[in-house]
């Protein structure tokens, strides 16, 4: 797969890859704001699978791209070039992720029916929405750490 390897598509100094893997991530934050608008205009049963695609695509992209750049580049740096603006925007995206990831796939476990009962509960409306604004500060700050690793050519 040495295209991936390439020269990105955005006009950066990216990769073929890494501007996938940016796109993908926009993708499934689009997803997610048309899971919302759905869930608005009470179409549940199509909010609650759109969303479920949209995670699924987020955890499949972040599990094969961004951990293994998490600890490949960013936390061997840390705490001695925290200072620089690269690796503190990639940490703080890091915690924000996760934690709008962990949050997402639960829910979305939740809603298929897929965790322990003493796990569900019923109104998660409020998670829904705090796991919706951590995907899209994640997706926020990716964008920057992205403008920030690879400016244009």
């Amino acid at each position: 797969m040495a295209f991936l390897e390439q020269p990105g598509f955005l006009g950066t100094t990216a990769s073929w890859a890494t501007d996938l893997t940016l796109c993908l991530i926009l993708i499934s934050v689009i997803l997610f704001a048309i899971g919302a608008w759905l869930a608005v205009k009470q179409h549940y049963k199509a909010h609650q699978r759109v969303q479920t695609v949209g995670v699924i695509l987020n955890a499949v992209v972040v599990m094969i791209t961004m951990v293994g750049a998490l600890i490949q580049y960013v936390l061997p740096e840390i705490p001695a070039r925290l200072g620089e603006s690269y690796y503190s925007l990639s940490l703080i995206h890091a915690v924000v992720g996760t934690i709008g990831l962990l949050l997402g796939v639960f829910i979305v476990l939740r809603t298929n029916n897929l965790v322990p009962k003493r796990w569900r509960f019923e109104n998660y409306l409020p998670v829904m929405r705090w796991t919706y604004a951590a995907y899209v500060l994640a997706a926020a700050l990716g964008v920057a750490v992205y403008l920030t690793a690879y400016p244009g050519r």
